[in-house]
């Protein structure tokens, strides 16, 4: 089983002015096959999107009347993703999948990316491992 390592820092952020808040602000790498990226936020398009360039796949987005959608593919497998306001739709032409974009927790969030990767994506499974502190 592949493993994943995801870091957590958290930077202090300032907001500009006399008037905004000082926030802590969480940032997230991921760390695959030796090489580490940044991602956003820990959901699940973010988690997703450097697994599934590290296997090969391409993104690219696609126009349609009723709204844009990401599309990833390889030689052998396409997936479109849809958001709407009820969550996140995956479809690869025999299967479809309603998920939600974000999870209250890592173990939630993992699972479902996992099925997303073995039912959708035909990708083993992976082995999540965090410095992500509690909270």
């Amino acid at each position: 089983m592949e493993k994943i390592v995801i870091h957590c820092t958290t930077e202090i952020v300032h907001g500009g002015c006399n008037v905004c808040p000082t926030t802590a602000t969480p940032t997230y790498d991921v760390e695959i096959a030796g090489k580490t990226t940044a991602i956003p936020n820990l959901d699940v398009v973010s988690l997703l999107r450097p697994i599934l360039r590290e296997h090969g796949y391409k993104e690219r987005q696609e126009y349609d009347v009723a709204g844009d959608y990401d599309v990833f593919e390889n030689t052998l497998n396409t997936v479109n993703i849809f958001e709407s306001y009820q969550g996140l739709r995956f479809e690869n032409g025999q299967l479809i999948k309603h998920v939600k974009p974000s999870y209250t927790t890592d173990t939630e969030l993992f699972k479902v990316v996992n099925e997303l990767l073995t039912e959708l994506f035909k990708l083993e499974k992976i082995d999540f491992i965090t410095d992500i502190p509690e909270n």
